[in-house]
């Protein structure tokens, strides 16, 4: 138990297999940048994939602290965040419109 406690430590005891849902998500995700050659394909994938994983981190509350929850619920929202701005590469706009709206996203993050 020692040489793996760190898996299990910061998770409910009812949760004890969240570690392994998390190493899904990664390789799931390194198969859509290996596999999937188009770009926009897979931002979109991405995007589902890590969505479906907040999702479930919401509803499951793995973490027996509430700041480790929101902690991997903010990373995963800036994952989304940033495959959602990877998107602006694919419009065919003038870079002065993405500089706007890239600060307009900042500001709304900030507050």
């Amino acid at each position: 138990m020692k040489m793996f406690g760190f898996l299990l430590s910061g998770l409910k005891p009812n949760r004890w297999f969240w570690e392994g849902t998390i190493m899904i998500r990664k390789l799931f995700i390194v198969m859509i940048a290996v596999f999937i050659e188009d770009g926009l394909l897979q931002a979109y994938i991405g995007m589902w994939v890590i969505t479906i994983a907040l999702l479930a981190t919401v509803i499951g509350q793995p973490y027996e602290d509430s700041l480790l929850l929101k902690l991997e619920g903010f990373s995963m929202a800036m994952l989304i965040m940033t495959l959602n701005l990877t998107l602006l590469y694919f419009w065919d706009i003038p870079l002065f419109a993405v500089f706007i709206l890239f600060s307009l996203l900042l500001l709304i993050l900030v507050g």
